[in-house]
């Protein structure tokens, strides 16, 4: 059994601890459920909505307005099931409110040390089990995860908000090999979102 403390920054402190079973989600489950083998305790402190949080995080990275459209894409602005993709292998699946892949959390954790320290006490090997929990559980790390993954993509597109937008959906694919069918109908969808 393994035990990792999640640090948290205001809202949620949260504790998992992992047995050997292999991390599993029922396809036919409809609703959030966190495995059996992860326990989550959590204190009651006060939590900032996801919208809140959104535009928090965004301001602090000068996007504000397009989390909160991303935000309301992904989970309706946190209303929706959180683990998405069901019909997809575990590590191919969307979790959280801001619908993050672990290899988009893994390559924001790769080139943002200090976002990684933040939110784990141990730095290195964050199993794959460590990050679903996490995003399943914390909006504060979900948003900042899917933030700075989105600032990293309007970097690679060259502040081009669309495209940006495009591979925040599709990865960096959009970008370097062109934005696909499933890619434009993302970007469209974001972006005529209202600023509320």
């Amino acid at each position: 059994m393994r035990r990792c403390i999640l640090k948290t920054t205001g809202a949620i402190a949260v504790t998992i601890t992992l047995t050997t079973t292999p991390f599993a989600h029922s396809d036919n489950s409809k609703h959030i459920a966190i495995p059996e083998h992860i326990q989550v305790q959590t204190q009651n402190q006060k939590i900032d909505t996801p919208v809140t949080l959104a535009a928090k995080i965004g301001q602090q990275h000068g996007v504000g307005d397009i989390m909160k459209r991303i935000l309301k894409q992904e989970s309706n602005n946190g209303k929706a099931e959180l683990i998405g993709g069901t019909h997809l292998p575990v590590g191919k699946r969307y979790y959280g409110v801001m619908q993050m892949k672990v290899v988009a959390v893994r390559e924001v954790m790769r080139r943002y040390p200090n976002f990684t320290k933040k939110y784990f006490s141990e730095e290195k090997s964050v199993p794959d089990e460590f990050v679903i929990a996490k995003l399943i559980t914390n909006n504060e790390f979900s948003i900042e995860a899917a933030t700075l993954y989105y600032t990293y993509m309007k970097k690679l597109a060259k502040r081009d908000t669309y495209l940006a937008v495009a591979a925040y959906n599709q990865g960096p694919s959009a970008i370097f090999n062109g934005v696909n069918a499933a890619g434009h109908s993302y970007a469209q969808s974001v972006l005529k979102h209202s600023k509320s």
